[in-house]
């Protein structure tokens, strides 16, 4: 199985947990690895072995990838290596370090969070409010989300974007399937979209809950697993489904995405069974 993804993809994890549950062995490509999407997709195409091809993407970049599909160089592509952990070198305590900078911008955000009861900006994230009991993190600060000022980018997506960026990926599938290849599409759901309904201090709620590209792929009839709906289902039901300092998911997060994707998958050939 041929994997291209992003930063969700990267670490191996929902990969490990689907072959180990479906015996399907994967081999991962990332996008900063390859010249365009046209061009991996291409090679993929090409490669006999390959029966099963899965493109991940997060949300908030999804018109940007695919509404165009430009071509591009068709160099080969070079697939992610994943190493192992290596436990780093702890820092010396003395002369201690003055890390002013950090320090101060620490410092700034907490008297905001202490003093400013809706939402606030730093750099590249956004720090608003939750409501009361309706996401579970175990954080001293659970009462407030932490995400990507870029997710908001999705709200100035027109109709036709999204359209032809759907239109784009079933078109890729039905490329795949003529070829006797199972293609799919994973759409993992910006922070932000997966904690909509829990935001406590949204001037854009409405406008957040008009979009879902999953709901377009799935109508449009890509295959494609909903994590849009799992992981809202799952919001206050797994304590840090996503990580609460960080925008990716957790190891929990990561084995609710594998089991959304693992009944997609056609079942392994064995060479008993093939002949």
């Amino acid at each position: 199985m041929l994997v291209l993804g992003d930063s969700f993809s990267e670490g191996n994890v929902w990969q490990s947990v689907v072959s180990a549950r479906s015996g399907h062995t994967t081999l991962t490509y990332t996008y900063d690895q390859i010249s365009c999407p046209s061009s991996w997709l291409d090679y993929a195409l090409a490669q006999p072995g390959a029966k099963t091809v899965v493109v991940e993407s997060v949300e908030r970049v999804f018109v940007g990838r695919y509404a165009k599909m430009e071509r591009c160089r068709e160099d080969p592509p070079l697939a992610h290596e994943v190493r192992p952990y290596e436990t780093q070198a702890m820092r010396a305590t003395w002369p201690p370090a003055l890390h002013l900078s950090y320090t101060f911008q620490t410092a700034l955000n907490t008297w905001k969070m202490r003093h400013t009861p809706g939402q606030f900006r730093s750099g590249k994230v956004i720090n608003t409010p939750l409501k009361p009991g309706c996401a579970a993190f175990s954080s001293l600060r659970a009462d407030r989300l932490l995400y990507y000022t870029r997710d908001n980018l999705k709200l100035a997506w027109t109709a036709q974007d999204l359209a032809d960026a759907v239109a784009n990926i079933k078109k890729v599938q039905d490329e795949f399937a003529a070829h006797g290849k199972t293609f799919i599409y994973v759409l993992v759901p910006d922070k932000s979209s997966t904690y909509r309904d829990c935001l406590a201090d949204d001037k854009d709620s409405e406008a957040r809950k008009r979009i879902n590209p999953t709901q377009a792929l799935l109508a449009a009839g890509v295959t494609t697993p909903d994590l849009m709906h799992a992981f809202q289902e799952n919001a206050n039901r797994i304590t840090d489904l996503y990580l609460p300092d960080n925008t990716h998911l957790s190891p929990a997060g990561y084995i609710l995405m594998a089991g959304q994707i693992e009944p997609l998958l056609p079942p392994v050939r064995t060479a008993y069974a093939a002949r």
